[in-house]
């Protein structure tokens, strides 16, 4: 009679191959994830935009000047219930790595003859992903949105 050895182990070869397979999952999910951080800080750049000019056509309608408050991750209208909340992993960037938000006292104002005080507001997702946003001064203000690529600003 012969003896059938039975192998209760993994052989080499099936634990590189699961190795293998982690590695790829691994790096599929950090891509995504990074996909994740730069849309998601490009959406919340372009919601920001279309708050920021709805409050300046309120501010023209009612004929008032409004204030936006920059506060944590959001921005609030002054003296109103209006308010624009940023998600958790979004900041509004401080003066840290040589970016500053050029609004002073944390305000955004908006005037009812429809110009607003100029002034570039940087938001991150982390260090690597940030966001400018400018207002600039014109008759009509230009509110445009800039990505950090390596050391260029892009606009997007």
């Amino acid at each position: 009679m012969q003896k059938v050895l039975k192998s209760s182990g993994f052989f080499l070869s099936e634990i590189i191959v699961f190795i293998v397979i982690l590695g790829f999952i691994a790096k599929f999910s950090f891509i995504l994830h990074k996909s994740y951080q730069q849309h998601s800080l490009s959406l919340a750049a372009r919601e920001l935009v279309i708050f920021l000019q709805m409050v300046r056509e309120k501010s023209i309608s009612d004929g008032i000047t409004q204030r936006v408050i920059l506060q944590n991750n959001s921005f609030i209208v002054k003296n109103s219930d209006t308010k624009l909340v940023l998600p958790k992993h979004i900041l509004i960037k401080a003066d840290d790595f040589g970016y500053k938000n050029s609004f002073s006292e944390k305000q955004i104002q908006f005037y009812p003859d429809g110009h607003v005080s100029a002034g570039s507001l940087y938001l991150e997702a982390n260090t690597k992903n940030i966001v400018k946003i400018t207002i600039s001064v014109h008759q009509v203000p230009i509110f445009s949105v800039y990505r950090k690529n390596n050391s260029q600003w892009s606009k997007i």
